[in-house]
């Protein structure tokens, strides 16, 4: 098995590639004026594909996560079985459950992504939603996914997110790898890191995505983002927090846009917060 930092660089270095790639075609998309009837759609196509190829990303990565923890034991452990190992599974168990729900719908029970974009006058928020069919065979957000089966997630929230978990997940990472160590004669080298440009820039963007969210997104925590910086430091800081200031509540389900692509069988499809 490759060194344990070599897997976690080759690991984050393909979430965050799929993070630029993400943020680059969102704000391609959000050029093309998404009211007119004649609007080239291939945006969509772009957009969703680095969306997917991102939540596959985020899903491998917890997989890896888990692999680096097995380097610090012999061949054949049972890991689970270890307090330290158990302890970090549960304090990342609730994403793991959730992006392992959409990564496995996607994977195995043919599901598709959908955009869905809400309007601020002419300004649009775009989002995505997971496609499922419900017992009635109608096609709509999945129900185990989408609360009620009838939400979205808006990418100014849903980005922050990913992000937020993904610092979380590296915080627990490190602390049950000192657990490890502090227990065995396994020692632990830390290394300085070369200030990282492409990683500077791509938490900005993040960091100035719209918060602007979707109806009900509202009432849940927020995950805010920030990079300060003073002379040549930045430093980035990543919190859930309830309704931080400058969060935009406005937004409503009365004008927005959804996209659909039919299979040849299906009639009836559902669109979020239609009900």
């Amino acid at each position: 098995m490759r060194h344990p930092f070599g897997i976690y660089n080759v690991s984050l270095n393909r979430v965050f590639s799929s993070f630029e790639d993400l943020l680059t075609d969102l704000t391609a998309a959000k050029e093309h004026d998404l009211k007119s009837k004649k609007a080239d759609l291939k945006w969509e196509n772009y957009l969703l594909h680095s969306l997917e190829k991102l939540l596959y990303a985020l899903m491998e990565h917890m997989d890896d996560c888990e692999n680096i923890l097995r380097c610090f034991f012999p061949p054949g452990t049972k890991i689970n079985n270890e307090n330290s190992i158990r302890a970090y599974q549960s304090s990342v168990d609730s994403y793991r459950t959730h992006i392992g729900k959409v990564v496995n719908h996607l994977k195995h029970k043919q599901g598709r992504l959908r955009s869905i974009a809400m309007f601020s006058g002419d300004t649009p928020y775009l989002g995505y939603f997971v496609e499922g069919a419900e017992q009635n065979g109608s096609l709509g957000p999945a129900p185990h996914i989408h609360t009620k089966g009838s939400t979205a997630f808006s990418y100014a929230r849903d980005i922050r997110y990913h992000l937020y978990n993904l610092y979380f997940v590296s915080a627990k990472l490190a602390e049950t790898v000192d657990a490890i160590a502090a227990s065995s004669a396994n020692k632990v080298a830390y290394e300085i890191v070369n200030k990282n440009t492409d990683l500077e820039n791509t938490l900005t963007k993040i960091s100035d995505l719209p918060m602007v969210v979707f109806p009900d997104e509202v009432e849940k925590d927020f995950p805010f983002t920030e990079i300060t910086r003073i002379d040549e430091t930045a430093t980035f800081t990543t919190c859930l927090k309830r309704r931080p200031h400058g969060l935009r509540t406005g937004l409503s389900p009365t004008q927005f846009m959804v996209l659909f692509k039919g299979d040849g069988v299906t009639r009836e499809f559902r669109i979020p917060y239609g009900r």
